[in-house]
């Protein structure tokens, strides 16, 4: 099952990088998802359900005129997936490219995404995922 985990992680990244992250992302989000942000970021705290799904989008929206978030490497740790990402986007009020190595930790029920801990320090992702480098 584990890889159809990666799999269905894969397939969320292309819709949140597509034109309508907002609701294509939805199909792999479960309706009691959690998107968890670390203390440091600019708004912390966590998001539930759909509805934070898309409150997150919008706040990314809201900061940059475009933005994209690319995969580079996936770690299929079976029900959860670790995926070392860069961000990428131009800033709303100066135009200013902004490039920032993230890792996202996806938990897996049932092939929907439940949770997501976003982390800008790949050392700190690891050791959530009770990994080491």
């Amino acid at each position: 099952m584990s890889r159809e985990n990666v799999e269905v992680v894969r397939a969320l990244y292309e819709a949140w990088n597509g034109p309508d992250a907002r609701h294509a992302g939805l199909a792999f989000i479960a309706e009691d998802f959690e998107w968890i942000n670390p203390d440091y970021a600019i708004e912390t705290g966590t998001r539930h359900g759909h509805e934070g799904w898309v409150a997150a989008l919008d706040s990314l929206e809201a900061g940059f005129q475009s933005s994209s978030c690319r995969p580079l490497e996936y770690r299929d740790l079976g029900d959860r997936v670790l995926c070392f990402t860069t961000f990428i986007a131009k800033t709303s009020q100066d135009d200013m490219p902004v490039t920032q190595d993230e890792s996202h930790l996806w938990t897996l029920r049932n092939r929907k995404i439940v949770r997501l801990e976003w982390f800008h320090d790949r050392r700190e992702a690891l050791k959530a995922a009770g990994l080491e480098e």
